[in-house]
């Protein structure tokens, strides 16, 4: 049910911001509308108005719809205090089965609301044998629009119907009411309390003697209509329209028209000719008849006498209707009143009769005729030199021997406007395609003639035994074919239903030329015609439905994970079709999984990613991480979807206390060109309880805009941001510092970490270390091991004026100014980092007073020479965690003693060497540690320092950087004698190349298959095992199957694009066979491995070779 309310909310905000568009309201303000309400007060009334008069088209129809929209729509236009609501459009966006319901609750809501309204509608252009009137108006309904005392016109065509006692009663209490159209149950038939006539006549004169149309569907009971006749002399129609041409819509019953004691004020009259009691006075009882309906049943025994000749007396006759009249009678009347005749329906049921209709000699007897329906048979090829006024035909004719003409004649009127063909054959076909390819006739209005044509094509055939049923299987291609299904489906029941005995003589090739005929008229009339936009629209439409199946499938996987059964996740199409005990764990397993694949497509976002990130909202958070929510975007519209999320979560979930964007990718290589513009930045201020806001990439701040955010956020304790390169040359920290320094204070003085990327700009740095005493960490996290997860800046803090809580400290040795009361300024210090630039004139003893912080917990050095660095270790190495050590420079001369620094450290965990290494002595201490990142050059060859290293007993998570051979075959023949690495649960091997082409080095790659294989095999504890290319910014999962889909260049993944770019990717290395690769895809789900430095398709021709098959037996193959 949420699923479908999601869906169908979705629907309804496209649909009013289409209508909103329409009206002329820019893309932009359209885009920001989410409820009918949000259109502006000038453009509201047009749009309510235009919801309330437009019917729903699709297929669906969806008791969402009505709740979200449509009750909406009725309220507002109700406000607008209308003297006539049509319901029509209303719930025709209403399922069948609620369609009484909706209308009952709207009309007890008009009643209460607008009481004064003078017309209710509720129209159908269904034909009224078909029409759906299951739900009698029960006493609640009746009620209600017993309240509309001012109603003129009541129209209820559809969806409910009216006991007779009832009508009396409504009629009564409504004296006011001239229109009445209404439907009668079945069970109206077998009413008989008409039998008492005098009883009967007080009931009609004292309800309904103010009734000027009684419109009503009865199935046989023909009293009623007799006593309306006998008893209502004010009506001007009853039971229905004589002229079927133009009914109500142009008909106005309001008009003044005089009542004479003994007349009618009668305008449509219906004649059955087997049943009507003749009257020689029935013309001057009836003055008013314009419109005449006459049905004849064959009677042998019927004479035209004196008493049915006054049936030409009437003196103003517009238009006739006959039903299966005989020439000779029809012709009488057509001589009669043909001068005055403005529409005539000559219909015959029987096509065996013998053809009787002489087109001139009608067409000359009534020279005004506008509208001209027939429906017989016709034998009348001589060319018409008289047209009248004709601009409306409906024509369904029967020849007996072919068609010589007749059709092309008529349809030759040089002012016709409507057209409608019912059966058209082959031969009239053909002609009226060639007529109309040279412009000779249909040139008003082309479009509506070919219009129906195509509406009123049947699709059904009759066998060589004449028995009617549908043709070899149509071409499913035929775009009309659907439209017509429906027709064949109701072949066989034309006859019970009464509604005639059409002869459908036709043949498939007949069908098809149809088809092939109408589509070639239509190509030549399709004028100003965009084909682009056709084909955009299809492209947009298939890739909808391609995601839309993705999804489901996602969503049925991830459910089946968290234990529903098959059968059950089969029924799954929605994210909210998930049972409810499983629905929060599977939303909060979607927002926190990012994409794996690929290709990043808009349509993800719409049907999946957003429909769970309102359900995630829903749960009321504290958190919202939108990382892997935006990990399925489009790299193009990431900014656009993130912004959107914001503003989002600002409206329902204001009261969030932490907002994240983080990323794996190193900052150098972040993505951040959109500036955070004045919408987000609102959205933002209106989550006054944010304490955490980290947003690294995809977007980037002013630095005027960080300090306004920061003053509208006042508990906002966590800032991690990035700023544009145009921050670089940001100079207003060094033209006037007094400003600065009251404007941080002013701004930020709550902030406790503030984290941010920018090029070259230390200005920042310097000026926040000196004016924001409170926070605790600068710029960037000195310890690279464990940054923000581990660090809980909500805990109390004392601040000490004069002092600062700064916990991670950055010190350039060529730049910073080291105070001797450093330690003491900064008592909350523990952890360091230290970037070295030599420097020929250094005196230590400027620096001695970095040793006296007193609880350093982690180093890092940065290009250290060694006398320094053991300065350091040796004075903080009893309490240090963590220790990295990195050099750049591998020609330098070796200077570390394993031995020496880890008896230093007793309690070390966490160790990170980069640097040349010649320590080949057995380590016989190994601290505590559990965490190693080893990337080690040698300058006379690998002498045991890294097999010594990861003897460590109890390492769990392992990190290697370019493993030289050597190493590599001493740590295989460890692994397997299970002397090392037995606890491990991380592995990871990181090959640092920059591109496909570079050579590899095919020993050592073969090494390092044998070390996958071997650890794979023996390490039992082993979990994650990953590849690495690229700097660590490319998994090798991504750039096999890159290769593997020949997506070499993909504007989602730039760094794959990077990697690839320049290779000459020939036969010979995409001609591998990739299975293995696609095992190992998955396998990297939940394994970690990294690769940089070898061409990938020997890379994958190896694996082949080396990969054993138990490892390759656990991969799952890729999906």
């Amino acid at each position: 049910m949420l699923s479908k309310l999601l869906i169908r909310t979705r629907f309804c905000e496209d649909r009013i911001r289409r209508i909103a568009l329409n009206f002329g309201l820019s893309p932009s303000a359209a885009a920001k509308i989410q409820f009918i309400t949000d259109i502006p007060s000038s453009l509201l009334v047009k749009v309510v108005k235009y919801i309330m008069a437009t019917e729903c088209t699709s297929l669906i129809r969806d008791e969402g719809d009505m709740k979200i929209l449509m009750y909406p729509a009725l309220r507002l236009y109700m406000a607008l205090g209308p003297k006539v609501i049509d319901l029509t459009a209303f719930l025709s966006f209403c399922p069948i089965r609620l369609k009484y319901q909706y209308l009952k609750s709207a009309v007890i809501r008009i009643s209460q609301f607008t009481p004064n309204i003078e017309e209710l509608l509720v129209s159908s252009k269904t034909p009224r044998y078909y029409r759906k009137f299951d739900s009698i108006v029960d006493a609640e309904m009746l009620k209600a629009l017993y309240r509309l005392t001012n109603l003129r016109v009541l129209q209820l065509d559809e969806w409910c119907c009216f006991e007779i006692t009832d009508v009396f009663q409504l009629c009564e209490n409504l004296p006011g009411l001239q229109i009445l159209s209404i439907n009668f149950p079945d069970s109206f038939d077998d009413y008989y309390d008409f039998d008492d006539q005098v009883e009967c006549a007080a009931v009609l004169k004292r309800s309904m003697s103010n009734l000027k149309e009684f419109i009503y569907t009865a199935r046989n009971n023909d009293t009623l209509r007799t006593e309306c006749m006998r008893n209502l002399s004010n009506l001007h129609v009853f039971h229905e329209y004589s002229d079927l041409f133009r009914p109500k819509e142009d008909y106005d019953p309001s008009a003044p028209n005089e009542v004479v004691p003994g007349y009618s004020n009668l305008q449509h009259l219906y004649i059955d000719f087997d049943v009507d009691v003749k009257r020689e006075d029935m013309h001057l009882k009836n003055p008013h008849i314009r419109h005449i309906m006459m049905l004849w049943y064959g009677n042998p025994d019927w004479v035209w006498d004196t008493s049915w000749k006054k049936v030409l007396n009437f003196s103003n006759i517009e238009s006739l209707t006959f039903l299966g009249f005989p020439p000779d009678v029809l012709f009488h009347f057509i001589d009669t009143y043909g001068a005055k005749l403005n529409a005539l329906n000559i219909h015959h049921e029987n096509r065996a009769m013998e053809p009787f209709l002489n087109l001139n000699r009608m067409l000359t007897a009534c020279p005004l005729l506008e509208r001209l329906r027939l429906s017989l048979v016709i034998n009348d090829p001589e060319p018409i030199t008289f047209y009248a006024r004709l601009k409306e035909v409906e024509l369904n004719f029967a020849f007996p021997d072919g068609s010589r003409d007749e059709m092309v004649n008529i349809l030759s009127a040089p002012d016709l406007e409507k057209v409608i063909l019912s059966n058209p054959c082959l031969e009239d076909l053909i002609k009226l395609t060639s007529k109309v390819a040279k412009n000779e006739i249909l040139q008003k209005h082309i479009h509506n003639c070919i219009l129906f044509l195509l509406l009123r094509k049947r699709v059904i055939f009759r066998d060589m035994e004449g028995k009617c049923g549908s043709s070899s299987k149509p071409d499913p291609k035929d775009k009309f074919y659907n439209k017509n299904q429906g027709d064949a489906k109701s072949a066989s029941t034309l006859k019970k239903r009464k509604i005639g005995k059409r002869r459908m003589l036709r043949q498939k090739q007949q069908a098809q030329e149809q088809i092939k005929i109408a589509k070639k008229t239509k190509k030549n009339l399709r004028r100003g015609m965009n084909e682009q936009d056709l084909v955009k629209l299809t492209s947009m439409l298939s890739k909808l439905l391609i995601r839309t199946r993705f999804c489901e499938d996602r969503i049925r996987r991830i459910a089946l994970n968290f234990g529903l059964s098959p059968s059950a996740a089969a029924k799954i199409q929605f994210i909210t079709d998930i049972p409810s005990s499983l629905l929060v764990k599977v939303v909060k397993y979607i927002m926190a999984t990012e994409c794996t694949s690929l290709i990043r497509d808009e349509g993800d976002m719409k049907i999946l990613m957003y429909p769970a990130l309102r359900l995630y909202m829903a749960l009321g958070p504290k958190v919202i991480d939108l990382t892997a929510f935006l990990s399925f975007c489009p790299i193009r519209l990431k900014y656009q979807y993130l912004k959107s999320a914001v503003i989002r979560i600002s409206q329902f979930t204001p009261n969030i206390e932490e907002l994240l964007v983080s990323s794996k990718t190193p900052r150098y290589y972040r993505k951040f060109d959109s500036i955070v513009d004045a919408e987000m930045l609102k959205a933002l201020y209106r989550l006054t309880n944010l304490r955490v806001l980290q947003l690294d990439e995809w977007c980037c701040f002013e630095i005027t805009d960080v300090f306004k955010l920061c003053e509208n956020l006042p508990g906002l304790q966590i800032l991690s941001i990035n700023f544009p390169d145009s921050f670089d040359d940001y100079n207003d920290f060094d033209d006037d510092r007094v400003e600065c320094a009251a404007v941080l204070k002013r701004c930020m003085s709550n902030l406790k970490e503030f984290i941010y990327t920018t090029r070259e700009n230390t200005t920042l740095r310097t000026e926040c270390m000196r004016n924001l005493s409170n926070l605790h960490v600068i710029k960037e996290y000195s310890d690279l091991f464990h940054p923000k997860e581990d660090y809980d800046p909500s805990a109390p803090n004392e601040v000490v004026p004069g002092y600062s809580n700064l916990q991670h400290f950055y010190i350039h040795f060529d730049m910073n100014i080291i105070k001797e009361d450093i330690h003491l300024k900064n008592p909350h210090t523990r952890h360091i980092m230290m970037l070295w630039f030599h420097n020929p004139e250094f005196v230590w003893d400027y620096w001695e007073n970095v040793l006296n912080f007193s609880n350093i917990e982690s180093l890092t050095f940065l290009g250290f020479p060694p006398d320094v660095l053991f300065r350091f270790i040796d004075t903080f190495g009893a309490k240090l965690n963590a220790l990295n050590i990195h050099h750049e420079n591998r020609a330098m001369e070796p200077f570390l003693n394993l031995n020496r620094m880890l008896t230093a450290c007793p309690l070390l965990e966490r160790l990170r060497l980069s640097l040349v290494i010649n320590d080949p002595e057995p380590i016989t201490f190994y601290a505590r540690l559990k965490e190693v990142e080893l990337n080690f050059a040698f300058p006379d060859g690998s002498r045991d320092e890294m097999v010594n290293i990861l003897s460590a007993p109890d390492l769990e998570k392992v990190i290697l950087s370019n493993p030289c051979l050597e190493d590599l075959i001493k740590l295989t023949s460890k692994v397997a004698k299970k002397e090392i690495l037995q606890k491990v649960k991380t592995l990871v091997i990181d090959l640092e190349v920059d591109s496909f082409a570079l050579f590899a080095n095919v020993d050592q790659f073969k090494g390092i298959v044998e070390f996958i294989k071997c650890a794979a095999a023996c390490l039992n504890n082993l979990t994650n095992l990953k590849f690495y290319l690229n700097e660590r910014r490319s998994e090798y999962s991504t750039l096999a199957k890159s290769l593997r889909n020949e997506r070499t260049i993909n504007e989602e993944y730039p760094d794959v694009t990077a990697f690839f770019f320049g290779a000459n990717i020939n036969n010979e290395s995409t001609s591998c066979d990739f299975s293995l690769a696609n095992k190992l895809s998955i396998f990297v789900c939940t394994a970690e491995l990294r690769f940089d430095s070898l061409s990938f398709s020997r890379f994958l021709k190896y694996l082949q070779h080396f990969v054993n098959k138990k490892l390759c037996a656990a991969y799952l193959p890729y999906t």
